[in-house]
């Protein structure tokens, strides 16, 4: 099986544009990983929602799967939103038309986005945009 918040990750944390964007030290978290005593700032987080199942798109001979996975970016925007917006976009920019390329236990096909948008948090002080990343992927043989 596939770990897509382990690809999702992996693409993000490797990219030196979108590191510079999102908070020093441990800015990307799996979903329901946030410290609940977290110390947000005027760099947004990135939180990588776990992945919805769309679709099977088996072929007689491939396994091939239809996957959305949410990054959302949180920030406290002190009146400031270009942080969550510079970081939802590098993101955006980042995941579109990505592929095809070999990953762990599969080969992504070809990824999408749509967004950013904004989301509500429970906090009314801090600030969030959303993209979803729609990936096909294509899972190796067992």
């Amino acid at each position: 099986m596939i770990d897509l918040q382990k690809v999702i990750y992996e693409r993000m944390s490797g990219d030196s544009d979108m590191m510079l964007l999102i908070a020093t030290g441990v800015g990307i978290f799996n979903d329901g990983t946030v410290p609940p005593d977290f110390q947000y700032n005027d760099k947004p987080i990135a939180v990588i929602e776990a992945p919805v199942h769309n679709s099977d798109i088996d072929t007689f001979d491939e396994n091939i799967r239809d996957e959305t996975i949410g990054i959302i970016f949180i920030h406290k925007p002190q009146g400031n939103t270009l942080p969550i917006t510079l970081a939802s976009e590098t993101a955006r920019k980042l995941f579109k038309n990505w592929g095809p390329v070999d990953i762990d236990d599969g080969r992504l096909i070809n990824c999408t986005v749509s967004g950013p948008v904004p989301v509500q948090t429970r906090d009314p002080t801090l600030g969030a945009r959303a993209i979803y990343v729609n990936l096909i992927v294509k899972e190796n043989e067992e």
